[in-house]
């Protein structure tokens, strides 16, 4: 978060160039002034200063000076995930810092060396749309609003539902979570015929314990 005490350009592009080193999830920042003209621009490649680009009527500006924080619905750039981040300068009409975030590090927290080979887990956006997922087979991008585990997730109440269809059509069991302040879902999908398969096993082996006593008790009943 950029110091409260900065006041200059120099002052800025200091704390910016800081924060992206600090944090490489971080791909641009940029500070819009208390009109929400874009003052200072800066990546790993790039600077530029005092653009005017107006981001007046831009929900990033508008919601944070509102609110102090504001959160941008995520967006797709040559297809990879990205979001934004706006926090408001302290002080009257100060206005906003606003950071672009490469929401790829989200795979790191889902691949299977986290959750393993049994399942799939993956994120979605309040539309549905895949952000994230361990299947790398999936396309990042994709709406999966229209999967019955997602679309009652998405209907107001966020109520969960424990079995669904994967997007290939298959019979799943699901357990899902919210992030409440981004209005995304974390989900946990297994195949049902997979999840079931140590139950289905289960029974078969009581089955033939069964079977093989009655033949016991048949055998010693006729001696």
């Amino acid at each position: 978060v950029p110091r409260a005490s900065v006041v200059t350009v120099d002052q800025r592009r200091a704390d910016y160039t800081e924060l992206l080193n600090q944090v490489p999830a971080v791909n641009q920042i940029f500070q819009l002034d208390g009109a929400g003209r874009e003052q200072l621009r800066l990546s790993r490649h790039s600077v530029s200063v005092g653009s005017g680009a107006d981001f007046s009527r831009d929900m990033r500006f508008t919601q944070a000076v509102a609110k102090g924080v504001a959160y941008a619905p995520a967006f797709f750039r040559d297809e990879l995930p990205f979001m934004s981040i706006a926090v408001a300068h302290s002080g009257r009409d100060a206005g906003a810092s606003v950071a672009e975030v490469d929401l790829r590090f989200l795979s790191e927290y889902v691949d299977d060396a986290q959750i393993g080979k049994v399942g799939t887990a993956y994120v979605v956006d309040s539309h549905g749309v895949l952000l994230a997922s361990s299947d790398k087979n999936r396309h990042l991008g994709k709406n999966l609003s229209t999967l019955p585990q997602i679309a009652v997730l998405l209907k107001p109440g966020n109520e969960t539902r424990t079995s669904g269809t994967s997007a290939e059509g298959q019979s799943v069991l699901t357990a899902s979570s919210a992030v409440h302040k981004l209005g995304w879902f974390v989900l946990f999908e297994q195949p049902k015929s997979q999840a079931l398969a140590p139950i289905h096993d289960l029974l078969i082996r009581i089955a033939l314990l069964v079977a093989l006593g009655l033949a016991v008790a048949i055998f010693a009943g006729m001696l």
